[in-house]
């Protein structure tokens, strides 16, 4: 490998150090010899780890594989059927549980390079192909009590959801158009360290769906929560205040 960096406190190497895979950096040399930069194919999904409750949300007995947040629009994932909610389980038959894992394998593709990838999706295991694209200057290699929760109605289109510890509030269309999105619900207050604050979910965040289902007013998210009791999973998707979506498993208390 090519020495990167070491943990030394006196100038002398203390027995840690991080160097760049020689199979990576043998791949960087050849492409800028024989093209004059590097080649990097390019999935176009952005992921994440999945934590235990956004696993239980999505069916799986326990964290494993890694969750597709997001599929970019025209990228080999979405070519290659990959879907938002999928979980990566293996590329290449090698098992992936964390996000480093498949870029790593990704990293060492070139455009046009095939990669195998077992998916997990509502139950079934998929084996997809997808061929990988060229790689954009701004895009990454691969981009986680038993009665009803209460849900209190504190005016007209704004409900308060103790247990979960938001306040949502429907969105008009001058909202939708603003946050571009075609339906869902906008949180205004995050209770601090609550599930969904310690879940990073912050005020002007928009819930999209919740357990698979369209939520297109604050009544959808009501009536998709009071289904569930203490130790349930619901699973969330957001467009987050940055612009991205991401799926996320809040636990009821």
């Amino acid at each position: 490998g090519i020495n990167t960096a070491i943990a030394s406190r006196t100038g002398y190497y203390q027995g840690y150090g991080f160097a760049i895979p020689i199979n990576l950096a043998r791949k960087v040399a050849e492409d800028i010899i024989k093209y004059g930069k590097v080649r990097r194919g390019v999935l176009g999904v952005q992921i994440s780890q999945l934590d235990e409750a956004t696993a239980k949300g999505l069916g799986l007995d326990k964290p494993k594989g890694i969750l597709v947040q997001d599929v970019i629009s025209g990228s080999a994932a979405e070519e290659a059927g990959i879907k938002a909610g999928d979980v990566i389980l293996e590329c290449d038959g090698k098992e992936v549980n964390r996000p480093g894992e498949l870029q790593e394998i990704i990293a060492r593709k070139r455009p046009g390079d095939k990669v195998s990838l077992k998916i997990y999706r509502d139950g079934k295991t998929l084996q997809l192909t997808a061929t990988l694209k060229p790689r954009k200057e701004d895009e990454e290699v691969a981009k986680a009590e038993d009665s009803e929760p209460p849900a209190k109605e504190i005016e007209p289109g704004v409900v308060s959801f103790d247990k979960l510890g938001i306040t949502v509030a429907n969105l008009d269309e001058e909202a939708r158009s603003k946050y571009k999105v075609k339906n869902g619900v906008i949180i205004t207050k995050v209770e601090a360290f609550s599930e969904a604050y310690d879940k990073d979910i912050r005020e002007n965040d928009i819930i999209i769906e919740a357990d698979r289902k369209p939520v297109r007013s604050v009544d959808d998210l009501k009536k998709i929560v009071q289904n569930h009791k203490s130790g349930d999973v619901i699973l969330l998707r957001i467009k987050a205040r940055d612009g991205n979506n991401r799926y996320v498993g809040l636990r009821i208390p």
